[in-house]
């Protein structure tokens, strides 16, 4: 079965798809640079346990920013995507 999580905010919405647990982001102009990228990141995390990844094209700085600012670690680089990967938070 495949996994589809979907978390939406006026402004964007943030999804993770598959046993890859790959992350797809995405905010409206209007909205960014206020934090809902974050925002949406970390809600993701809060709901989908263990890691989750991502995959970012290297001239892509606010997703590279925005990725690593939420815990994400650049994994590798195939070409001109880098992948990236949060592991599994622990609950508190």
């Amino acid at each position: 079965v495949a996994l589809r999580v979907v978390v939406e905010l006026d402004g964007g919405a943030v999804r993770v798809d598959g046993s890859e647990r790959m992350v797809s982001i995405v905010v409206d102009p209007a909205y960014r640079g206020h934090g809902y990228g974050l925002l949406l990141l970390n809600e993701l995390s809060e709901r989908v346990p263990g890691r989750l990844l991502a995959v970012v094209h290297e001239l892509n700085a606010p997703s590279v920013s925005l990725f690593t600012r939420a815990g994400y670690s650049l994994v590798g680089q195939h070409g001109v995507w880098r992948h990236y990967e949060l592991e599994e938070r622990k609950q508190n």
